[in-house]
């Protein structure tokens, strides 16, 4: 079929690789995106701060000497408890940033709106996402604690530890790649699940920089300087955690461009893009 010459001008306007896109999507869509990273904040403190309790309240535990192991078990046992409802408030608020930023990375020009779309869509898939997240994240926790205050074999205790370490691991690695097939394809469980799988492993470097990369703001608030951790949540609430699943997206997504046929992408394989490419050729 023949373009039109104003669909012709507009193809000419889009960005011609992924790279390029992220800083179109993020310019032409700043304010929206501004708005979505404050939502996606709103979802995430509960947890922020849950979590920072805690681990203020186990620090001041330790250093006092005064706890015992057990009483220092049952504070991460508390912990786990309270975690789980705070990842579920989380899902929501991430089923609607992702979904928002699932149709601009095909039409550039998504509304707000698709955000409270998105989590009507999508709420119960990112639902269960973020409970299997939530076990993962318990299950090191609670091993943690066993293998410190748990008077059991010693070797079984690191082994349990070092078991549930690898599996959070994994999912760390799979969850973006979970997220991308609910978002784009309709893939049966079994599918779902092995693909989320084995695909981090087609580019693993390039997975594991992704990861590092689209989780840097969690980093940096590990090493930032007490005194300025006030500039660094400010920025996070203003564009980081939008920005974080922009490019989570946007890049892992380029390993379903490598591994998967071009039929089986259908429109996405060019979607925002500059559909002028050579055929055969793929998307940077």
């Amino acid at each position: 079929m023949e373009k039109s010459p104003e669909n012709e001008e507009k193809s000419a306007t889009l960005p011609s690789s992924r790279g390029k896109q992220f800083f179109y999507i993020l310019k032409q869509n700043w304010l929206t995106i501004f708005y979505v990273s404050l939502l996606y904040f709103v979802a995430l403190f509960p947890l922020i701060f849950f979590m920072g309790l805690s681990y203020i309240h186990y620090s001041a535990s330790l250093e006092g000497g005064s706890s015992t192991g057990e009483q220092l078990f049952s504070l991460i046992l508390l912990t786990i408890g309270i975690s789980l409802p705070c990842f579920l408030f989380l899902s929501i608020g991430s089923a609607g940033a992702y979904g928002y930023f699932g149709e601009t990375l095909q039409h550039n020009d998504a509304g707000f709106s698709s955000f409270w779309k998105s989590i009507q869509k999508l709420w119960l898939p990112f639902l269960l996402l973020y409970f299997a997240e939530w076990f993962f994240f318990a299950f090191t926790l609670f091993n943690y604690g066993f293998y410190l205050y748990v008077d059991f074999s010693a070797p079984a205790k690191l082994a349990f530890l070092i078991i549930s370490c690898i599996l959070l691991f994994l999912f760390a690695l799979a969850k973006p790649y979970f997220i991308l097939q609910i978002l784009f394809f309709k893939t049966p469980f079994i599918s779902l699940v092995r693909n989320a799988l084995l695909l981090p492993f087609t580019r693993l470097f390039h997975s594991l920089s992704t990861l590092f990369v689209s989780n840097l703001f969690y980093v940096l608030f590990l090493f930032w300087p007490m005194g300025y951790l006030f500039i660094l949540v400010v920025l996070y609430i203003i564009f980081g955690g939008a920005v974080s699943i922009l490019f989570s997206l946007l890049f892992n997504f380029s390993s379903l461009e490598k591994n998967l046929p071009k039929e089986q992408l259908g429109r996405l394989y060019h979607g925002g893009l500059n559909d002028s490419l050579e055929e055969g050729e793929s998307p940077r």
